[in-house]
């Protein structure tokens, strides 16, 4: 099998097959030795590993019902005030994809929400310490308020190859990938004409 995705990354022309097998360190360096070596002798060099994509997915809940006092943490208020910290108890599902190059970067980061239909306001996002910025246009009142340090950051963006790529939101009932969304954030990285 890892001779087929080799095979592909050598015809892609992402990474080239040596003659001899070779140690690698993990900073991909080529070593003499075994002891030097991180993992197993390889024929295959990433020549572009800014072009070799890989993704992670880690699905997750808003609701913090069950999370639990872990660490043993304590909060000061004034005697006349009773400590309370507010927490969100309804069931939200969400599954979060990290984009990476191999060469180590941020490419795109992608949120999947558990519902049928995608509510816009979702996607800005909310910070609720963060000023709101009064405006008799509206229109230029969401656009002052929306952004990094604002009370609508919106998602993470990353910069590679030169490009600001934002935040990729979409939905599916179960909250999982699924072939069409998958389609859809590669062609929104492609959008950004990060590669050739």
């Amino acid at each position: 099998m890892y001779e087929e995705v080799y095979a592909e990354m050598v015809a892609g022309g992402i990474a080239a097959k040596l003659d001899t097998p070779i140690w690698l360190d993990k900073t991909g360096q080529i070593v003499e030795s075994e002891e030097e070596a991180f993992g197993m002798k390889t024929q295959y060099i990433l020549t572009h590993p800014q072009k070799l994509l890989i993704v992670d997915e880690v699905r997750s809940n808003t609701s913090q019902a069950k999370d639990g006092n872990c660490g043993g943490e304590k909060y000061l208020v004034p005697n006349e005030l009773r400590p309370q910290i507010k927490a969100a108890c309804k069931d939200t599902h969400f599954t979060m994809l990290g984009f990476t190059a191999a060469s180590s970067e941020p490419v795109m980061c992608a949120v999947i929400f558990a519902t049928k239909e995608l509510d816009p306001t979702w996607v800005l996002g909310l910070d609720p310490f963060s000023p709101w910025v009064s405006s008799d246009d509206n229109d230029n009142q969401i656009k002052q308020n929306m952004g990094k340090g604002k009370i609508h950051p919106l998602g993470p963006e990353c910069e590679f190859m030169g490009k600001t790529i934002p935040t990729f939101c979409c939905c599916s009932e179960s909250g999982s990938i699924m072939a069409e969304l998958l389609t859809q954030m590669l062609m929104t990285i492609d959008k950004h004409d990060v590669f050739e």
